[in-house]
């Protein structure tokens, strides 16, 4: 008798794999019965700490996948968008007091009497100009704010003529 199950041809008590690849599932299908399976096996599944070490190192650097790769603009609003308001998953959510005290710890926010300010210096000129917030100097250069942070914490020049720094308050 012949059958074909899960990817595979059963005739009599021999088994033959119709999958086009071995590395690779393309052009199959699970049943409803064995999508769920796999389903309740990931919920209860608990990944050591061992595990998530050697997962990271597998996919740091040049060997993710995403590496060299930016979103576009266009791609940036739709997400926005979507997850904006209602959508958002910390829409309505309560901040805990250990949060908000976290928060006032981190010394960030342009109302937070304990903000940070941000010196961005024209290295060509060697003016420079304090603003109260991060956000106030990104964008008194017409940066991003992931640019613009980056090059901040990597103490690099941004956009080749700005460089920001923080100021001791």
């Amino acid at each position: 008798m012949l059958s074909i199950e899960e990817g595979y041809i059963i005739s009599g008590k021999n088994l033959y794999n119709i999958l086009t690849s071995t590395t690779s599932s393309i052009g199959f299908k699970h049943s409803e019965e064995t999508k769920k399976l796999i389903s309740e096996l990931a919920k209860n599944r608990v990944v050591s700490d061992e595990t998530k070490a050697k997962l990271s190192k597998k996919f740091k650097g040049e060997k993710n996948p995403f590496f060299g790769k930016f979103h576009s603009l266009d791609f940036k609003n739709k997400m926005s968008k979507l997850h904006s308001g209602i959508n958002n998953p910390l829409f309505s959510r309560v901040k805990s007091p250990s949060f908000l005290e976290l928060q006032q710890s981190e010394k960030t926010g342009g109302k937070n009497p304990n903000a940070q300010s941000y010196k961005v210096t024209n290295i060509n000129t060697g003016e420079f100009v304090i603003y109260p917030t991060f956000k106030e100097a990104y964008e008194s250069v017409k940066g991003s704010k992931p640019g613009a942070y980056k090059a901040f914490k990597n103490r690099k020049v941004y956009l080749g003529t700005w460089l920001f720094s923080k100021v001791n308050n």
